[in-house]
């Protein structure tokens, strides 16, 4: 089993689609559920919400950029314009992203 993770964490594509996981969880998933896990929320009325995120994550399909480019900003890239959840975590995949050659 560690040799299993040892090569996990070593290994370029697995590394790639752990940081795509991460900036996805920062950009959509992290904004997403503290929007309709809210108190209070009406799932029902959540369907213009529903129709923003997929406009989103559109806009992130036509320009991976705003996420991987050189100076992504979360009031662009995030899902409701707020800071990032894991400030670090973000600042991780980006000090490393030259290493994941196929993550665009």
């Amino acid at each position: 089993m560690e040799q299993n993770f040892w090569n996990a964490i070593h290994d370029i594509p697995t590394l790639s689609e752990l940081a795509v996981l991460s900036l996805y969880a920062q950009s959509v998933s992290h904004p997403y559920m503290e929007k309709v896990c809210t108190p209070g929320q009406n799932t029902l009325e959540l369907g213009p919400y529903h129709a923003k995120v997929l406009d989103h994550i559109g806009e992130i399909i036509k320009n991976p950029d705003l996420l991987i480019g050189p100076s992504p900003s979360f009031t662009t890239a995030a899902l409701d314009g707020k800071n990032w959840n894991s400030p670090k975590m973000f600042e991780a995949v980006h000090k490393n992203i030259s290493t994941f050659p196929h993550i665009h």
